[in-house]
């Protein structure tokens, strides 16, 4: 599950422009934090989105901060919402924060990436990552029965990766 958050975070490190600034909810588990924050100091400019006092991440909230990442002339090149916040169990309204995230940055082309969480959802509300429109996501097989240390990444496209070895890669 950490390999699974962290790689479409610092694969960013390996892309042509490696800079710019990304959203992490302030919420987010620290395989999501760490690496945002390892990337603040490689350039790029986090910004934390504070959930309101739900717990719960607004999209109206999500937007404001994309609109001033994009006025400050930094606009996102990810967003990272979890899904189901593992301390507290509020439940995200993950596709309405992807729409907001891109409607705000005028994203026709998708080339803002969203990454989820999901870890705490699986088995606990329905997981539709096609409905949910996320880039990628991740999972952990302990909290579904399976075995610690197993973790899944979805990506929706391929991502520039950190490890080098072969196709299998």
């Amino acid at each position: 599950g950490t390999e699974a958050d962290n790689l479409p975070l610092l694969s960013l490190l390996r892309s042509p422009n490696p800079s710019g600034s990304l959203i992490v909810s302030a919420i987010e588990h620290p395989a999501v934090r760490e690496p945002a924050a390892a990337l603040g100091r490689r350039g790029f400019s986090p910004r934390w989105l504070r959930p309101g006092a739900d717990g719960i991440v607004a999209p109206e909230a999500l937007a404001a901060e994309v609109s001033a990442a994009v006025a400050a002339g930094r606009p996102p090149k990810l967003v990272a919402v979890m899904a189901v916040n593992n301390e507290t169990g509020a439940v995200m309204d993950v596709p309405a924060l992807v729409r907001a995230a891109r409607e705000t940055a005028g994203d026709r082309t998708r080339q803002l990436r969203f990454h989820c969480d999901a870890v705490q959802a699986v088995g606990k509300i329905p997981v539709n990552l096609a409905a949910w429109g996320v880039d990628s996501a991740a999972f952990s097989a302990h909290k579904i029965g399976g075995p610690r240390g197993i973790g899944l990444l979805y990506s929706r496209r391929p991502l520039e990766p950190t490890f080098r070895g072969g196709g299998q890669e």
